[in-house]
């Protein structure tokens, strides 16, 4: 991995994943009702593609962190 350490991108996703499952709840208050599976399989799925993200991050910014051997 290049984009961030092991731990930030786990406590990253963590953070979103609680975010995330916590939508619904928000939702039901205001009297729009998620089926709960759909709602795990997008949950899973937005976390994913975030930890995605924040992986290939600085490779898709042409940021290479100092690995190439060139002065930063």
């Amino acid at each position: 991995m290049s984009g961030i350490s092991r731990s930030g991108l786990l406590v990253t996703a963590g953070v979103a994943a609680v975010i995330l499952l916590e939508l619904r709840t928000l939702l039901g208050m205001f009297g729009i009702d998620i089926d709960p599976l759909a709602h795990l399989v997008f949950t899973v799925a937005a976390v994913g593609l975030l930890v995605v993200i924040l992986d290939w991050y600085p490779r898709i910014a042409g940021r290479a962190g100092g690995r190439d051997g060139a002065a930063n």
